[in-house]
């Protein structure tokens, strides 16, 4: 049975029929593209893109764009999918993404690492060089993956689920001296996203309604056991997502049946089909369109190679993240004033956008040797049919896990002495991944880091039964900055993140290590199973003792990784603060209709990973923005007024369909003085409902059987005998617009919402459908794609070409079976 891809992983079953360029995959073939993963990924965004811009008749459906919403969401990763949720319930929302759909492997957990650094899912950032950091990255630049696509870096993170500790929020709360940003006041918040499932789930901290499923992965490794040898140190098994101090767990995912079921899984792909929603991919915004009164009302961004523009009724809602949306509200004219001089870009507002830059840096230490199996490696789990198989149809096995399989906080000697030994500043993430044959390699691909290094240092360890850690900097005091490099809105950003400027950082950094050894080697827990940090010297430490604290300052700054906790760049702040971008409602300062309500916005990195916190943050800045705009609600939750889809066939007291005679149409015969027939061939469910939102208050659409119509008329001619003469017209597919206001007007309104249909069997074609010759993107391997659709293509530079223009359909043509 021939396998669609997409819905063997999604739904871990085959389907009956299946399409799309990747059908007839089977699970062994699923493990051979596992060996491939560029390959795949460059064919799959090629295709993606391509249905997008060009489209054919068996995969794509022409539609006119409108450029009027309620909201514009630019982003649509973690925050913009919460945003586009909420708001779409009651508004007519746009989200624009630069990127694509959300890549099918990326749902597989254990494929995490494999999915980062590739451009067509990453934005791959690049810092300046560092000076007191990164020595083990090409030119000292430390590399910041952000998720390219719908769910953004949710689609790329290892899936670990942790708020932070509620002193964080209590530090915004005093901060911009707005309790409402307090722990207690967020945590309503964070709960409100949760389908909790878990061993904390009756603490009081955790929903259990929300979209989100959080709960623990199948396989966890070595996770148990570090919980278990954290206790024996004296740390206590904490929920570190409730009110906690100290200690580690076990990690929570963002999972449902095994597979990463984030902001796309949660809150984008349920809405696809919501009518209130319209989502425009490889969209990428340019600036936002400020008027002379300081007042957002539109966008405009690229697509597809050319220059669109949309524009807000209400809003517009910036969640591009930390880099993204600093660089569009800089290309804006809202910035820093001597930069954006500087740059040429007319000022609109002096704000500090760009500073406050903060990150948590990590080292990545190991490896640490135990002498069970309690890991997975790369090798031997993920690319295995057995183990796959085991995934697609349980969602089961180490498939389920991101290598990520415990986690915890504690406070330094640092951190006691400045007396917050109740706020950790240190945090340790377990990561139970053997170091196979390829894991060197696909380390420093990964996080952007010199590949010899790590083949040098790890080499001694392939085959053998180990994990890493990464010990990370939870609370620190390095700040940075985000500026434009140019006004080439596709040009990436200056960043300087100023790692380890401080010897506050570096000292901090060297007490997580050492913790972090002295949990494997000094707990029974790990003796038992002989765990055990390894005797090799890291290349160019040589130089100091082994294990002496200059060593571990030298590993640090040599193996320095960004978790990609990247925050502040649009900071949040008091009223008249200096330092905010945004007050404590999300809005720009001093500029009006605009919010941004994403991780930049955050005054201070929470000690824990910032994918809770951002989602927290859209939770509670659409509750806001539907609270101020409450009155203005399209009326229920898709959007459309009951007024506005009056049904024909009214309920007799038998319970069999009646007629409209005296209950609907001769009603509306008599309230409008106006009404014209309109043919309806084609019109789809959601294009009927943007014709109802966008003729409310000004029209109403009648539709019903043909016979109902002329029965109702025929018993109205005693009050207008005129009707009559509407009775030939009552043929096809048609329907009656009432309206007490210009016809023309109206009509005008109707051909707004005019779109092109899809292509049907039987249907005759209003237009010329042509796809263009170009270079599809696409490998040879899917030259049988082309062939069976008759079109004629060439091989150049490795990569399939259409050589013509390809004249689907013409215009008054009937469409055959073959044609379609």
């Amino acid at each position: 049975m021939a396998m669609n891809l997409q819905q063997m992983l999604r739904r871990g079953r085959a389907p009956a029929e299946s399409s799309g360029p990747f059908r007839g995959i089977t699970v062994t073939v699923i493990a051979t593209m596992l060996a491939s993963v560029s390959v795949y990924l460059r064919s799959w965004a090629a295709y993606d893109r391509l249905s997008d811009s060009v489209g054919n008749t068996a995969y794509s459906i022409f539609s006119t764009e409108k450029d009027h919403f309620d909201f514009i969401i630019v982003g649509g990763g973690t925050a913009g999918a919460v945003a586009a949720y909420r708001l779409s319930e009651y508004y007519d929302v746009l989200l624009l993404e630069a990127g694509g759909e959300m890549n099918d492997f990326q749902l597989i957990p254990a494929m995490s690492l494999l999915m980062l650094n590739y451009p067509e899912v990453d934005w791959r950032h690049k810092t300046v060089p560092q000076r007191h950091s990164c020595w083990g990255s090409p030119k000292n630049r430390s590399h910041w993956s952000q998720g390219r696509g719908l769910g953004g870096t949710s689609n790329l993170n290892f899936l670990i689920h942790a708020r932070g500790c509620p002193k964080d929020y209590d530090l915004w709360a005093q901060l911009t001296g707005d309790p409402s940003w307090s722990f207690d006041a967020v945590l309503p918040y964070f709960k409100k996203s949760e389908n909790y499932i878990g061993r904390w789930q009756d603490n009081g901290f955790h929903g259990t309604r929300g979209p989100m499923t959080l709960i623990e992965p199948d396989f966890t490794g070595v996770g148990e056991t570090w919980v278990q040898a954290t206790v024996e140190m004296g740390w206590p098994r904490s929920d570190i997502n409730g009110n906690f101090t100290e200690g580690f767990d076990t990690t929570t995912y963002t999972m449902k049946d095994g597979r990463r079921a984030a902001a796309y899984g949660a809150w984008l792909d349920p809405l696809r089909n919501r009518l209130t929603l319209t989502i425009r991919k490889y969209a990428h915004v340019r600036k936002v369109l400020i008027d002379g009164q300081k007042r957002a009302y539109g966008i405009e961004y690229e697509r597809h190679g050319q220059i669109k523009h949309a524009f807000a009724k209400k809003e517009i809602v910036l969640t591009a993240g930390t880099m993204n949306t600093a660089q569009i509200l800089m290309l804006s004219g809202v910035g820093p004033r001597r930069h954006l001089r500087n740059m040429g870009v007319p000022l609109v507002k002096d704000l500090p956008v760009g500073l406050n830059l903060q990150d948590h840096l990590s080292v990545y230490l190991g490896p640490f040797f135990v002498n069970e199996p309690i890991k997975f490696s790369i090798g031997d789990d993920v690319i295995n049919p057995s183990t796959i198989g085991r995934f697609i149809i349980q969602g089961k096995g180490a498939l389920t896990s991101a290598g990520t399989q415990a986690t915890g906080f504690f406070s330094t000697k640092l951190a006691k002495a400045a007396g917050e030994g109740d706020w950790p500043d240190v945090q340790i993430i377990v990561c139970g991944v053997s170091a196979g044959e390829n894991f060197p390699s696909e380390i420093a691909r990964g996080f952007g880091m010199k590949k010899q290094l790590w083949q040098d240092y790890y080499e001694h360890a392939i085959g053998y039964h180990s994990f890493f850690l990464i010990v990370s900097g939870a609370r620190p005091r390095a700040r940075g900055y985000v500026r434009l490099k140019n006004t080439d809105p596709m040009s990436p950003t200056r960043i300087q993140p100023n790692y380890f400027d401080n010897q506050h950082d570096v000292e901090t950094m060297v007490e997580g290590i050492k913790t972090a050894v002295a949990i494997v080697e000094e707990t029974q827990t790990f003796h038992d199973i002989g765990g055990r940090f390894t005797d090799k010297v890291l290349p160019g430490c040589e130089q100091y003792k082994f294990r002496s604290d200059k060593y571990w300052e030298c590993y640090a700054r040599t193996v320095s990784v960004s978790l990609h906790h990247i925050v502040g760049t649009a900071t949040m702040g008091a009223e008249g603060s200096p330092g905010a971008v945004v007050d404590t409602q999300l809005r720009v300062v001093g500029v009006t209709g605009l919010r941004v309500m994403d991780a930049s916005i955050m005054p201070r990195v929470p000690i824990g990973n910032t994918n809770a916190p951002t989602i927290m943050i859209a939770e509670r800045g659409t509750e806001m923005i539907i609270n101020l705009w409450k009155g203005t609600r399209l009326g229920d939750p898709l959007g459309v007024l009951k007024r506005d889809i009056p049904s024909p066939l009214i309920q007799d007291g038998s319970g069999g369909q009646g007629h409209m005679e005296g209950k609907l149409f001769h009603p509306l015969m008599d309230e409008y003085p106006k009404c014209f027939i309109v043919g309806a061939d084609n019109v789809g469910s959601k294009q009927m409902q943007q014709i109802r939102i966008g003729l409310r208050g000004t029209a109403v659409v009648l539709m019903g059987k043909n016979t109902m119509m002329r029965k109702a008329i025929k018993g109205h001619l005693d009050n207008n005998p005129a009707l009559e003469r509407i009775l030939p017209y009552i043929r096809g597919n048609v329907g009656f617009v009432f309206t007490s206001g210009d016809l023309v007007e109206v009509r005008d309104k109707l051909l707004e919402n005019k779109v092109r249909a899809p292509a049907k069997p039987g249907a005759v074609a209003p237009l010329d459908v042509i796809i263009p010759a170009q270079n599809t993107g696409l490998g040879p391997e899917k030259t049988s794609f082309f062939q069976a659709l008759a079109i004629a293509t060439k091989i150049s530079k490795g990569t399939i070409e259409i050589i013509n223009d390809v004249h689907i359909l013409k215009p008054m043509k009937k469409l055959h079976d073959s044609s379609h």
